[in-house]
């Protein structure tokens, strides 16, 4: 369970990752264009 854990949040952290990317690039052209994307990731239940 914490190894596919660990592999979601890496999965996920490399979409955010990508995001920004390509949000940089946008504000950079000044072509900021507000949508929802669709993709919310709910920050994860502390389950200890």
């Amino acid at each position: 369970v914490v190894m596919a854990m660990r592999d979601l949040f890496q999965v996920v952290y490399e979409l955010k990752k990508k995001e920004m990317e390509v949000a940089k690039q946008h504000i950079e052209q000044n072509v900021i264009k507000f949508h929802t994307s669709g993709i919310f990731v709910e920050p994860a239940p502390d389950t200890k």
